[in-house]
């Protein structure tokens, strides 16, 4: 998103949530005996709040801003409608999410610190930090306001920069998996950060296959220095086409809307079965990672 609708959602973000009011206690144990289970808890509800948080923006970057919205409480809903929220995130191509601690408050929630980088489709890159309260696995407020700009930061790939092939084939439950190897070709680092889009091009009847993505994959954007790589897990299912078509496949990157080509001369594509002509085919796409295939 650009800069005026980034701040118009932290504004939004600031404002206070109802508070509420904690209940005592009324059992008479001794402090030193409670505070192991006290701890044990608070441990527990700071795991739980980061990981709702990561979970908000790993829809967010799979572009399945209904489930983000799901994430968020009836405090933060009556703020703005869905379509809204989805409206603010128009301009951006990607959005990492780093946390650095939490606690809990003394409303009963756990407020979770967050640092965000925002690549935009514009080629700008902002930074933003601030906290994230989470009470019953539900955002019920946050605080995040604009910083200076990262300096140092890598933009993101253009598909220029990048050459596409397909990772090893495994099968099960009538699904095929693989992943999109995406490596730097150029001369200059750069981020690939999201789910890329794979096409499915049928050149015999016409028609095409868009991915859908998922979440799953961490919200960190990987940084490509000249000649690393990273991948992109995918599971395809429900084949009804003939292998004998002429198939091909391309892919976009966030932040580019040109298309590439996914080389297949090395790892060709394996077919999952048909399972029902009558059913749409699956075609799922985790964002990017680093690390064994």
């Amino acid at each position: 998103m650009d800069g005026a609708n980034f701040d118009s959602l932290t504004r939004i973000l600031a404002r206070q949530t109802t508070r509420r009011r904690l209940l005592g206690a009324t059992a008479t144990i001794g402090a030193a005996a409670m505070f192991p289970m006290q701890f044990q808890r608070a441990s527990a509800q700071a795991s739980d709040a980061v990981s709702v948080v990561q979970q908000f923006y790993e829809a967010i970057d799979a572009y399945d801003y209904n489930a983000a919205y799901a994430l968020y409480g009836t405090s933060m809903q009556s703020q703005q409608t869905a379509a809204e929220f989805e409206k603010g995130y128009v301009g951006t191509a990607f959005v990492q999410m780093t946390t650095s601690g939490s606690k809990q408050n003394s409303n009963g929630g756990t407020d979770v610190s967050v640092n965000l980088i925002s690549w935009l489709n514009n080629g700008g890159i902002h930074a933003y930090s601030g906290t994230y309260t989470v009470v019953n696995q539900l955002i019920t407020g946050a605080n995040i306001t604009q910083g200076s700009d990262p300096g140092g930061t890598s933009p993101l790939c253009d598909i220029n920069q990048l050459s596409f092939t397909l990772g090893p084939w495994n099968a099960g439950a009538g699904s095929r998996f693989s992943s999109v190897e995406a490596s730097n070709t150029s001369n200059a680092s750069c981020v690939v950060g999201g789910s890329p889009r794979i096409i499915i091009n049928d050149a015999t009847d016409g028609s095409s296959l868009n991915s859908v993505s998922v979440a799953g994959s961490a919200p960190v954007g990987i940084t490509l220095n000249p000649g690393s790589t990273a991948h992109a897990p995918f599971q395809f299912s429900n084949w009804c086409v003939s292998e004998k078509n002429q198939i091909s496949l391309a892919v976009e990157v966030a932040g580019d809307t040109a298309q590439g080509t996914i080389d297949t001369s090395t790892n060709g594509i394996t077919y999952p079965p048909c399972l029902g002509e009558s059913q749409d085919p699956v075609l799922n796409v985790q964002g990017f990672v680093t690390g064994p295939v």
